[in-house]
């Protein structure tokens, strides 16, 4: 998941323009997307291994 995030990360320098404005929109929403669930991921796992 991390590797997913970083590539996205080094893909928004390339987004420079207005009319590349709408790609570069779109790749930090998939950044976020995938930091949410890295997130969601990593507190199941906390939650799960309280109960084990």
């Amino acid at each position: 998941m991390r590797a997913r995030i970083e590539y996205y990360e080094t893909l928004l320098p390339l987004f420079t323009g207005r009319k590349l404005l709408k790609h570069k929109q779109l790749i930090k929403e998939r950044i976020d997307k995938w930091m949410k669930r890295k997130k969601n991921q990593e507190m199941e796992e906390i939650i799960l291994s309280l109960y084990d």
